[in-house]
């Protein structure tokens, strides 16, 4: 389950971006939320659909490569070494930015 997903300098994001998957008090009426049990009497509410939406070249699809960079680290995490790097993903598009880690 992601709750929600963070990253930072990875193609056309310099900055840390977020995608929530938390619903907010008025999205629970919709009926497009699940509420999870935690730990405790605790509950967590998240929706079951996320859209990206925005203008041409806002980076709508580097989101989604961003989560994929998830995917593949995750399923490759027995074999990973931090020295080899995330191949196929770059950086932030700036030369400066190049020298930062993607987080």
């Amino acid at each position: 389950m992601i709750k929600s997903f963070k990253f930072n300098n990875f193609r056309s994001y310099a900055k840390e971006a977020e995608l929530t998957f938390e619903a907010q008090p008025t999205d629970v009426e919709s009926g497009a939320v699940k509420t999870v049990a935690l730990n405790g009497d605790s509950e967590l509410s998240l929706l079951t659909a996320v859209a990206i939406f925005g203008a041409n070249a806002a980076g709508k699809s580097n989101v989604i490569h961003a989560l994929a960079a998830l995917v593949q680290m995750v399923a490759n995490s027995l074999s990973y070494k931090s020295s080899d790097g995330l191949p196929g993903w770059i950086p932030f598009f700036s030369i400066e930015k190049r020298r930062e880690p993607m987080e």
